[in-house]
């Protein structure tokens, strides 16, 4: 029984990627095509579950090595004469087909079919019928093996609701008391009824107070999941706040710089970087002749223009007031100007919202390529020298 508990936990420990960097996306720590790593743990690695099969495997992997426990509680209980040994043999085979079953079900997804994917009901109930079968072949070691229904309990604790664990509770006390009285039936001389009795209402009492509580600790548990949603969602949200503009719902001056950082960082490879300034001309006349909130529209639509016109691996934000800052990926400057002059020919083709028709909102920008070595703030003072440039030469044009 030991060595499946064994063999089982370190296939969940294999097939979870439970390595020194446990959880790490780095292509590093995966085997490559054509590599010695065995196959085997190619497989496991590619058949990964997801975070509530996870959480059911583990479960199970307890309930294995409990039973293990109990196993072993059997045997020695058979060593010392309180069992036959092929009770305490097949109780071993009972409980280590219910772990392995139980194991290959969650392993290979079968078990969502079910009503309860959790396999809770099924296992506490199989577990049920095997200590009531070797309590019923040693009538002399009962105390003992009424501690293994109370060892089988606790993992309802840690699965069932209230209802779940009352009836389950229930479900053990008549399991015993069934014990009991078809010992009375069978072997009436050997069963002490007053005895069996009092281990009855022992049993139902230990149970009941287990209920109580596995309940206040349900409670405790649901009322930590709510907290955990909750903070997810918080944390969600600082992140989106934390990196986006509210008013354009493009990236922020502060994260845009760090994907600029990042970018440049990757241009070890060598490969080309540019940024683009945009400016809109006469932005101030806007707010001031049509309105803040005219402005505002403005500013969306330049924005809903410019991602248009973007790769997904180019990035876009606000860079303050009525500029915004584009990195272009492995992008020369005359590929990068390309990009930028049919963003200022849709701009200036654009009817915008709140503006008066007929009055022609324009961009001005700059453009410059990444140097090697240079910082990021030489990078950007020479596309600022550009877009001035563009400013001087009459506006609504690429530099």
């Amino acid at each position: 029984m030991s060595y499946l508990v064994l063999a089982i936990a370190r296939s969940f420990a294999v097939g979870h990627g439970w390595r020194r960097f446990r959880g790490s996306r780095s292509p590093s720590v995966l085997p490559r095509v054509g590599s010695s790593a065995p196959i085997a743990a190619r497989v496991s690695t590619s058949s990964r579950l997801d975070p509530a099969q996870a959480v059911r495997l583990q479960r199970i992997l307890l309930a294995s090595a409990a039973s293990a426990v109990t196993a072993g509680m059997t045997l020695l209980v058979a060593w010392v004469g309180g069992i036959s040994g092929t009770a305490a043999a097949t109780y071993t085979v009972a409980v280590t087909t219910m772990c392995a079953v139980a194991y290959l079900l969650v392993r290979s997804n079968l078990n969502l079919h079910f009503r309860d994917p959790g396999l809770s009901g099924p296992l506490l109930t199989a577990a049920g019928l095997s200590v009531s079968y070797v309590a019923y072949e040693g009538e002399q070691a009962r105390p003992a093996f009424i501690a293994m229904y109370l060892l089988a309990y606790m993992f309802a604790i840690l699965s069932l609701r209230a209802r779940g664990l009352v009836w389950t509770a229930m479900f053990y006390v008549a399991c015993y008391a069934g014990v009991v009285a078809l010992s009375s039936l069978v072997r009436p001389a050997s069963t002490d009824l007053r005895r069996e009795s009092f281990r009855i209402v022992a049993l139902a009492i230990m149970l009941g107070w287990m209920t109580i509580l596995g309940n206040y600790v349900g409670g405790l548990r649901r009322n930590l999941r709510q907290a955990n949603d909750r903070l997810r969602q918080a944390l969600a949200r600082t992140e989106i706040l934390a990196s986006e503009d509210p008013l354009t719902g493009c990236h922020n001056r502060r994260h845009v710089m760090e994907l600029l950082a990042l970018e440049i960082k990757r241009n070890s490879r060598g490969s080309a970087i540019s940024v683009g300034l945009v400016d809109i001309d006469d932005f101030k006349t806007v707010n001031d002749t049509c309105g803040h909130h005219a402005g505002d529209l403005v500013m969306k639509e330049v924005t809903e223009i410019t991602r248009a016109t973007l790769r997904a691996t180019d990035f876009f934000g606000r860079y303050g007031g009525d500029e915004f800052l584009i990195g272009f990926s492995q992008t020369t400057f005359a590929n990068a100007q390309h990009v930028v002059e049919r963003v200022r020919r849709m701009v200036a083709d654009r009817a915008f919202s709140g503006v008066p028709p007929g009055r022609q909102v324009t961009v001005s920008i700059g453009v410059a390529e990444y140097r090697r070595f240079e910082t990021i703030d030489d990078l950007l003072s020479r596309a600022d020298a550009a877009l001035y440039e563009a400013k001087r030469q009459g506006r609504n044009r690429v530099v």
